[in-house]
């Protein structure tokens, strides 16, 4: 077993009492979701709240994708009660060096913050343009990306440049798709299935839209002064900023991708919570625009 996998906590259920003029009470429409091993609480829940353990999640979508957590294109994430599992496509994306894996991201969590499923986003720099997010990971150096690609740049005509082995590939993905909802569906998360296939065909159409991304932000000079000034536009903290441009001198950047390398590194190597880093991998991207 993947040892990421393995490493995955587990919660449980706990009723929850106060003390009271006469004694403890019993909060009967609550129970509290906490770490059996370490006791961290990580939310009060409602009665009715439906427990779903992250191993047991994963598992089920692995298995209806028909991949095996010990699988190399597969890997694990958490931070306190979330977690997240990133499925990689074989094919990948040609970043002039090793490439990177391009995959999906699915959330599930223990504080209620997130339910199982594929994320997708409103990007902080257009409100109004939905995106289908992707994730990333540089094969040269395991930087993590996260890629947003607004969906009017989901071109059809892109499927008809596919090789023969990628149209095999695709259709193998949306096979595998179609068994999604009966994996998963005791969950209640009955729309999965319908996120997952649209994901999986627009994944091999987004390809050529990443792929343009890069190869343009390695043509357009950024100067440090630049670099400062979009760091402060995504607000992060000064002593942040202050780490990136020392890093953007030591790497001697000098075009757009290889000041988005700069962020994603910190944000990859030097970012333990996941939220955190995903924020982090979202603001990075707009610097690709």
């Amino acid at each position: 077993m993947n040892s990421e996998f393995n490493a995955l906590p587990v919660a449980a259920e706990a009723s929850i009492f106060i003390k009271g003029a006469s004694g403890d009470i019993n909060l009967s429409d609550k129970k509290a979701i906490y770490n059996p091993v370490s006791n961290e609480v990580y939310c009060v829940a409602s009665k009715g709240y439906v427990l779903a353990q992250h191993k047991d999640v994963f598992a089920e979508v692995l298995n209806a994708m028909r991949v095996d957590s010990d699988s190399k294109e597969v890997s694990f994430l958490s931070t306190k009660g979330r977690a997240c599992m990133d499925v990689f496509t074989d094919k990948l994306v040609d970043d002039g060096e090793m490439g990177i894996k391009v995959g999906v991201r699915v959330w599930n969590s223990y504080d209620k913050s997130t339910a199982l499923g594929l994320k997708y986003s409103q990007t902080v720099f257009d409100k109004t343009n939905k995106t289908i997010v992707f994730y990333g990971k540089r094969l040269v150096c395991a930087n993590g990306m996260k890629i947003l690609v607004p969906l009017s740049e989901m071109k059809a005509a892109e499927i008809d440049k596919l090789s023969a082995s990628d149209v095999v590939a695709k259709e193998k993905y949306l096979e595998m798709a179609s068994q999604i909802n009966a994996h998963v569906v005791h969950y209640g998360k009955k729309r999965f299935e319908a996120k997952f296939i649209e994901w999986q065909g627009a994944v091999f159409s987004a390809y050529g839209y990443i792929n343009e991304a890069i190869r343009n932000a390695k043509n357009t000079e950024i100067t440090l002064a630049e670099f400062s000034k979009r760091l402060e536009e995504m607000a992060l903290p000064k002593r942040i900023i202050e780490y990136l441009i020392d890093d953007f001198r030591r790497a001697k950047a000098s075009n757009k991708w290889e000041a988005y390398n700069v962020i994603t590194a910190y944000a990859s190597h030097k970012i333990n919570n996941i939220v955190r880093q995903d924020a982090y991998l979202e603001k990075a991207w707009g610097l690709m625009k």
